[in-house]
C-alpha cells in the first residue's frame, strides 16, 4: 500500500516532565465574556510573564508559566493589579486535569512558548495568543536617505486545528499610513489591535492603551485593498 502523507499530527505529552517544568492555569471570567478580549493576554503577559497563553470559547483561557518563577507569584495579589481583574478567577491544572485537557489546547500553548526573538534568520512570535514565524526577507520596506520605512510585515501563523492538523496560515499586518489603501466596511481602524515592531528583536508586539506610538510604527492585522506580490511567497525550512 502506497503511504499518504497528512498534516495531521501524532502528538504525544510527557505529562510528568510537564508539570515538572511548566504550570498551567485557566483563567475565567465570571461575566458572560472577557471585556477587554484578546487584550487581556497581553496583560496577562505583562503582569505575570506568562510564556504563552490561548482562549477558550470567550470565557476563559490558559496560560503557560515557568514552574519555578509562577511558585513564588500570588496570583490574586496579581490580578488585583488588572483592570477588572477582580472579575477573574483562576485555577491551577494538575496532572490529571491536564491529562483531560484537548490535544490541540496544550499543544498549542506548549508550541506557543518557543519564541525565540535573536534568530539569525527567523523569528517566532507569541504574539496575542499565537505563534508567527518571521522571516526579516518578508518586510515590505520603504528606503529613503533619512530613514526606513516597513510598511507590510508577512509571517506564517503555526495553528493546530481541533483535529490536531497543523495549518500554516499566511497573515499580512499592514502599517497604518496604509489605511487608505484598506476596506474598513465591516470594521473601523480604530477597533482593530495595534501592534509595533521592535527592531531590536525583529518581533511585534501589542501596543497596550497606555502607550503613545508614531503611526509610521503601528500595524493591524489586515491586507489592503489591492493585494502585492509578498502574498505569494513561498516559505522554506
Amino acid at each position: 500500500m502506497q503511504a499518504c502523507k497528512t498534516n495531521q499530527l501524532n502528538i504525544r505529552f510527557n505529562f510528568q516532565q510537564l508539570v515538572k517544568e511548566h504550570t498551567i492555569v485557566k483563567f475565567s471570567t465570571s461575566e458572560n465574556f472577557i471585556k477587554y478580549g484578546a487584550l487581556i493576554l497581553d496583560k496577562i503577559e505583562l503582569e505575570l510573564n506568562a510564556k504563552s497563553a490561548i482562549f477558550e470559547r470567550g470565557k476563559s483561557f490558559y496560560a503557560l508559566f515557568d514552574k519555578n518563577f509562577i511558585s513564588k507569584v500570588d496570583l490574586s495579589k496579581q490580578l488585583e493589579k488588572i483592570e477588572d481583574g477582580d472579575k477573574l478567577s483562576f485555577k491551577i491544572l494538575n496532572k490529571t486535569e491536564l491529562e483531560l485537557l484537548e490535544t490541540h489546547t496544550l499543544s498549542q500553548l506548549l508550541i506557543n512558548s518557543i519564541a525565540t526573538p535573536n534568530h539569525k534568520r527567523l523569528t517566532f512570535n507569541n504574539l496575542t495568543g499565537k505563534l508567527y514565524l518571521f522571516n526579516p526577507n518578508h518586510l515590505k520596506i520603504s528606503k529613503s536617505k533619512d530613514k526606513e520605512q516597513i510598511f507590510k510585515i508577512v509571517g506564517l501563523e503555526f495553528y493546530i486545528a481541533p483535529n490536531c492538523c497543523l495549518q500554516l496560515n499566511v497573515k499580512t499586518f499592514s502599517c497604518v499610513l496604509l489605511s487608505k489603501q484598506m476596506d474598513f466596511s465591516k470594521k473601523k481602524l480604530e477597533e482593530y489591535p495595534k501592534y509595533t515592531f521592535v527592531h531590536s528583536t525583529n518581533t511585534l508586539k501589542r501596543v497596550l492603551p497606555s502607550e503613545s506610538i508614531k503611526g509610521e510604527n503601528l500595524y493591524i492585522l489586515k491586507q489592503t485593498s489591492k493585494k502585492g506580490s509578498l502574498e505569494k511567497i513561498i516559505f522554506h525550512f
